[in-house]
C-alpha cells in the first residue's frame, strides 16, 4: 500500500440565511499517485484512503517537504486532531454543522483580503458554490464584519458530509499545482466542456435513430409465371418422351404440315370404312370370273392429299389363317361395267386428284386370275 500525506490545514467561514457566520476547518490529503487533493472533515491516523480517480489505496506515511503528518498537523489552537479523536464514532461519521464550535471572526483588512484573493485560483474552487456578500443593511453587525470572499461556500446548499473547496496556502500557489477535487465529485478537465442537459427534441431524435427500422414490405407473390413455366416444362418433357405417339395424332400432324414442316405421310393418315366395302364375283363372256371390290377411303388429315395405294390380302377358303395372295392396288378412276366384263381387263388411268382435308372418295378394284380356293380378304390403305 502506498503512503500519502496531509497538506497544511485550511479554514473557511460559512454564513446561514440569518447572517450568522461560523468558522470551520478542513484537512487536505493528496494522493501519492495522481496528486489529487481531497478535503476531509475528519481523518484518523490509521485510516486507509482510496483515490476515486486512479483507485490507489494509500495511508499516511513519509511526506515530502512542507507536508505535515496526521498526528502533528497544525490546526487552530481551538481544534486539534486530539479533539477529533475524542468525538464519538457516530459523531465522526454522521457529523452535523452543530458539532463545529463557533469561533469569533476577525475582520480582514483590505491588504489581507487582496492577498487571499490573489492566492486563490478559479480552478481550485468548486463551481457550484459562490461566495455570499453581506449588504450594508444585512444585520446589526454589518459594520463589525467584513463581507466573505469568493472562497467561502454556502453550507445550506449542500449536505454536511460533502467536502468543499477551500483556500490554498501561499507556499503551494503554483500554476502547475494539482487541483482540489471534492471526494464525492468528479471534476472535468479545464478545457473539457461539461455535459449539458439533453433537450427533449434531441432525445426523441436519438430514440428514433436507435430504434431498428422496420423491414421493407414484401412484394406480392406472382405465381402465374411460375405456374406457366412449370406447365410448359412438363408439356415439353412429355412431348419429348412420347414424341412418336404425339406424331401419330392426326391433328398435330395437320398443324405441322400446314405450318410448312415437311413430314412423311403415314399409313395411319388414311382410313377405309369397313361398312362401305363390298365384294362381287362377275362372270365374263369367256366364262372366267373376276372379283370386283368397292368402298370408300377417308383422309384423316386437315390438308389435301393424293389417293393412297390399297394393300389387298387374300386368305384360303378352307384355312382362314393361310395367306395365299398379296397385292398393292392403285386407285383408278371409276371403270365402266363393259370394260370389266371384257377380257383382258384394261383399267382406266390412275386417280391423281387430291382428296380434300377430312374428305372421302370411293374406289373400285378389279382382281383377275384369283385362286380357286380364295376365301376372305382384307384391305389396308398404304401411303404412296
Amino acid at each position: 500500500m502506498r503512503t500519502g500525506y496531509v497538506l497544511p490545514t485550511q479554514s473557511f467561514t460559512t454564513a446561514d440565511k440569518s447572517g450568522d457566520k461560523r468558522q470551520h476547518y478542513r484537512m487536505r490529503v493528496i494522493c501519492p499517485h495522481c496528486q489529487t487533493i481531497y478535503q476531509l472533515r475528519t481523518l484518523e491516523p490509521d485510516a486507509v484512503l482510496v483515490c476515486h480517480r486512479c483507485g490507489t489505496e494509500f495511508g499516511m506515511g513519509e511526506k515530502p517537504e512542507g507536508a505535515q503528518p496526521v498526528d502533528t498537523a497544525s490546526l487552530s489552537d481551538t481544534l486539534t486532531p486530539d479533539m477529533f479523536a475524542e468525538l464519538r464514532p457516530e459523531d465522526i461519521m454522521m457529523g452535523d454543522q452543530s458539532d463545529l464550535e463557533e469561533l469569533p471572526i476577525k475582520p480582514a483588512t483590505d491588504d489581507e483580503q487582496d492577498d487571499e484573493d490573489a492566492d486563490i485560483e478559479a480552478a481550485d474552487i468548486a463551481p457550484d458554490y459562490e461566495a455570499s456578500e453581506a449588504g450594508p443593511d444585512a444585520d446589526k453587525d454589518a459594520d463589525n464584519s467584513a463581507a466573505p470572499s469568493s472562497q467561502y461556500a454556502d453550507m445550506d446548499d449542500f449536505d454536511s458530509d460533502h467536502p468543499v473547496a477551500s483556500t490554498r496556502s501561499s507556499d503551494e500557489d503554483s500554476h502547475d499545482s494539482p487541483k482540489i477535487i471534492p471526494a464525492d465529485h468528479t471534476w472535468w478537465e479545464e478545457n473539457a466542456a461539461k455535459p449539458s442537459e439533453p433537450d427533449e427534441a434531441s432525445t426523441e431524435d436519438d430514440t428514433e435513430t436507435s430504434m431498428p427500422s422496420p423491414p421493407p414490405p414484401r412484394s406480392k407473390a406472382r405465381i402465374m409465371p411460375w405456374l406457366l413455366a412449370v406447365v410448359m416444362l412438363i408439356a415439353g418433357s412429355g412431348f419429348w418422351l412420347n414424341h412418336e405417339a404425339w406424331l401419330d395424332d392426326p391433328w398435330l400432324r395437320s398443324v405441322l404440315l400446314n405450318a410448312g414442316i415437311e413430314m412423311e405421310i403415314r399409313d395411319k393418315d388414311w382410313h377405309i370404312d369397313p361398312n362401305s366395302v363390298s365384294a362381287t364375283w362377275l362372270e365374263r363372256e369367256g366364262g372366267a370370273t373376276v372379283l370386283v371390290i368397292t368402298g370408300e377411303i377417308l383422309n384423316k388429315l386437315q390438308t389435301d392429299l393424293l389417293p393412297p395405294l390399297v394393300h389387298f390380302t387374300l386368305y384360303a377358303r378352307d384355312n382362314p389363317d393361310e395367306l395365299i395372295l398379296e397385292r398393292d392396288l392403285i386407285i383408278t378412276r371409276p371403270p365402266l361395267m363393259q370394260a370389266i366384263r371384257q377380257a383382258p381387263y384394261s383399267p382406266p388411268p390412275r386417280d391423281d386428284m387430291p382428296i380434300t382435308a377430312l374428305g372421302k372418295r370411293g374406289f373400285i378394284l378389279v382382281l383377275e386370275d384369283l385362286p380357286q380356293n380364295a376365301g376372305n380378304f382384307s384391305l389396308l390403305a398404304k401411303a404412296r
